[in-house]
């Protein structure tokens, strides 16, 4: 639940279940649990609650790069970017955990809000693990380089250079919609709406009543003109943002459904004009 769903509620309430049952643990499995708590809690923005977990797991081990990373994800999530990607530098600088250095650079990265810090910080994560989660956040970073880069040259390597990684990650049958909205969205800019379509399309396929898909689609049929099934997607787009009690339901401010609500008066949807 932790790193993939981020999903930090339900992730705490499993490791405080698995501390309460790790009575036959040996210390270091105990510590393990005590620690990914005490992330789980910072993440979720209990900070206190973080900080008295991380307090428990130095009393079975006083210092370790385990606890550094808590230290980390604790400055990142109190807001003090500088606090976290000084002590992540010496993290990296001093240990040999591939796997606390892996998740430290994800938090660094996280923090930063320079496209080219983000871009180092997920580059030197990518070298740790060449997982989806790293090249996901590479993509996103020079995506969002393409945005803010001056000069048409810059621009144009970093979107060359975010479609790249997102081809790969599009490549895998079940990539998630998320990614492939992202890939539609630089194929879109980069003039090529047909394979846009291709990957919105796919991404539909599996998740058919994923509205986020659906209004990207609503998009692109609209500016090649196919008003019918622009429309079609819109009203889709609509009901299952409206019927939305997930809890992660995108505000009605957000650019995305703005987008949507202006096609909808476009086409006259529910009285939208």
């Amino acid at each position: 639940a932790l790193p993939i769903w981020e999903d930090f509620g339900t992730a705490v309430a499993y490791y405080v279940r698995a501390v309460e049952l790790c009575g036959a643990c040996t210390d270091q499995e105990r510590l393990t649990f005590v620690r990914d708590a005490a992330i789980a809690y910072a993440q979720f923005g209990d900070l206190s609650m973080a900080r008295a977990y991380l307090a428990a797991a130095k009393e079975l081990q006083p210092s370790g790069a385990d606890l550094d990373l808590v230290d980390i994800v604790l400055a990142a999530r109190s807001g003090d970017a500088k606090l976290c990607v000084e002590k992540t530098e010496e993290l990296i600088s001093t240990s040999t955990d591939v796997r606390v250095c892996l998740r430290a650079a994800l938090t660094a990265a996280s923090v930063c809000e320079d496209p080219d810090e983000k871009i180092k910080w997920f580059r030197l994560a990518a070298g740790y693990d060449a997982g989806k989660t790293a090249q996901r956040g590479l993509a996103m970073a020079w995506a969002e380089k393409a945005q803010t880069a001056q000069g048409s040259k810059a621009q144009q390597e970093a979107q060359t250079k975010a479609m790249e990684i997102y081809e790969g990650l599009c490549a895998d049958a079940y990539a998630s919609a998320a990614d492939r909205i992202n890939y539609s969205i630089l194929l879109r800019s980069a003039g090529q709406k047909n394979q846009a379509l291709r990957e919105l399309k796919t991404a539909s396929q599996y998740e058919p009543e994923n509205y986020r898909v659906l209004t990207h689609l609503a998009m692109l049929y609209y500016e090649l003109g196919n008003y019918a099934d622009a429309r079609a997607c819109c009203e889709s787009a609509l009901r299952l943002w409206r019927a939305d009690d997930t809890g992660q339901k995108l505000e009605e401010g957000s650019e995305e459904i703005q987008y949507l609500m202006e096609i909808s008066r476009r086409l006259g949807i529910g009285g939208m004009v």
